[in-house]
């Protein structure tokens, strides 16, 4: 019998010195009304939703697009990219969305696997997004980190852009749009880029998450004199 061997990269970015920082993390999905309760879980897979097995609930919701894997199980990474689901959480009186990617089909079970954690009773909801909206998320994006800290462009010498491996499969070659819309906004500035599957990073009011099909940047700049 072949051994499965898992393996899990991961990249940590280390500074020296002291520098002034902007952040931001972003998902340009917005709830359809859709939604279910939680009513199974088991880890990171969704066993049922309102009491019925969440592949076919989630094979309803996407309308045809996921038919072939609800019968016979199968990657739906692609299916889902700009329909993933979502679970609501309360900040201070107003609605965020914490995105996760749904992974794969287990026909045999009627389970779902995700890329995120969903406790039993989360509110899950059915988002929607374009490859438009991902474009023009990288200059809301610069928008948000420079406002976080207190930045203007000229104060920015370097920038790091994490772009969710989803996201990046949606777009296919207009990823180029979006970084071409961050040389617009930020010329000359170095930018180190990754896409990533399952991203983390703080959400004002809620806390550190884990938020897949996300956006996330950090600005360096100089700290002031």
């Amino acid at each position: 019998m072949a051994n499965r061997i898992s393996r899990t990269t991961s990249y940590v970015e280390g500074l020296f010195g002291q520098v002034r920082v902007g952040t931001a993390l972003s998902t340009p999905y917005s709830p359809t009304g859709v939604g279910a309760r939680a009513t199974g879980v088991e880890g990171r897979t969704l066993l049922t939703l309102d009491g019925q097995p969440a592949a076919r609930v989630l094979g309803r919701w996407m309308e045809g697009a996921i038919d072939d894997q609800v019968r016979s199980g199968g990657n739906i990474l692609t299916q889902t990219a700009l329909r993933p689901i979502a679970v609501r959480r309360d900040v201070g009186g107003r609605d965020h969305y914490v995105t996760a990617h749904p992974a794969h089909i287990h026909a045999d079970r009627g389970a779902v696997d995700v890329f995120a954690r969903i406790e039993p009773r989360d509110e899950v909801c059915l988002m929607s997004g374009t490859a438009e909206g991902l474009v023009n998320e990288v200059a809301h994006l610069i928008d948000k980190a420079l406002a976080q800290g207190g930045l203007t462009t000229r104060d920015v010498k370097g920038a790091a852009l994490i772009f969710c491996a989803g996201c990046a499969g949606a777009l296919g070659p207009r990823i180029d749009e979006g970084l071409r819309t961050f040389s617009r906004l930020l010329p000359g500035v170095p930018l180190l880029g990754l896409c990533t599957f399952g991203e983390q990073g703080h959400i004002p009011g809620l806390g550190n998450v884990h938020q897949d099909l996300s956006l996330s940047l950090t600005l360096f700049a100089d700290e002031r004199p």
